[in-house]
């Protein structure tokens, strides 16, 4: 054997830990972007049409720069510049953000219940966007009530300085803490986001029936009622006068 050969290092298997690590960046990405996403939403649908919202960023998840983006986060660079060598520690506004509405906290929460659940097919914006248009008023009702609660939660930790859990973790918590019966965010989505929107309910006459014939068909019924009434009253007066005739004449009969 020669030296050379004697001296050349062993080839060590880091192509595996590394895909492993980028598979994972990925992962971080997508719930980075996603999260960017529904705040994104949050605040353009108070200002403009839920639909018109929901189609425009359905629209730019298909466009290149969005695939360029979760691949520059992917990869830990900085967004619109060269990639750097990790992730910045201790940035500027890396915090968590604050919960602006009870869709949002559902959006983040129902997201990571879809994908700890083994559906992460479901889980993207327009799905989770579309099922919460969908759902019954009373189950909507009964998440908003949590979901408000759990945003007020986490906003009051954000403000309170120091480590923030994650909102799925904080709704375990709060749930737990208040004996509250979880909710199966998984269950409803699968079951309400193909289904179709819920009928708006029509509106009740306040003290009355709930509908009434229309006027013109009113007016008609008693134009014909009226009618009848007077061909009656006419025919009775014919009938009067003709006793009257036939009395006078056998009176001056008699006479």
């Amino acid at each position: 054997m020669s030296s050379t050969d004697s001296d050349a290092p062993a080839p060590t298997p880091a192509a595996a830990p590394e895909k492993k690590k980028r598979q994972g960046r990925e992962a971080d990405a997508a719930v980075i972007v996603e999260g960017m996403t529904a705040l994104f939403r949050g605040a353009l649908v108070g200002l403009l049409n839920e639909d018109a919202v929901e189609a425009a960023l359905t629209a730019a998840q298909k466009h290149p720069a969005y695939k360029k983006m979760l691949s520059e986060v992917a990869a830990g660079g900085k967004l619109g510049g060269k990639k750097g060598k990790g992730k910045a520690k201790g940035a500027a506004g890396s915090g968590p953000k604050t919960i602006r509405s009870a869709y949002n906290a559902f959006a983040t929460v129902a997201m990571a219940h879809l994908k700890a659940s083994g559906k992460p097919e479901l889980a993207t914006i327009s799905t989770v966007g579309t099922t919460w248009k969908k759902l019954p008023a009373h189950v909507k009702t009964r998440m908003e009530e949590r979901l408000n609660l759990l945003k007020d939660r986490f906003n009051a930790a954000i403000a309170a300085g120091g480590e923030v859990k994650p909102l799925m973790e904080q709704l375990k918590d709060m749930e737990r803490e208040r004996g509250l019966e979880a909710i199966d965010f998984t269950h409803y989505i699968s079951k309400y986001h193909g289904a179709p929107a819920p009928e708006a309910t029509p509106a009740k006459a306040p003290n009355g029936p709930a509908a009434t014939p229309a006027t013109g068909d009113k007016r008609k019924g008693e134009g014909e009622g009226h009618h009848h009434k007077d061909k009656k009253e006419k025919k009775k007066h014919k009938k009067d006068k003709k006793e009257k005739e036939k009395k006078k004449v056998s009176d001056s009969d008699s006479d």
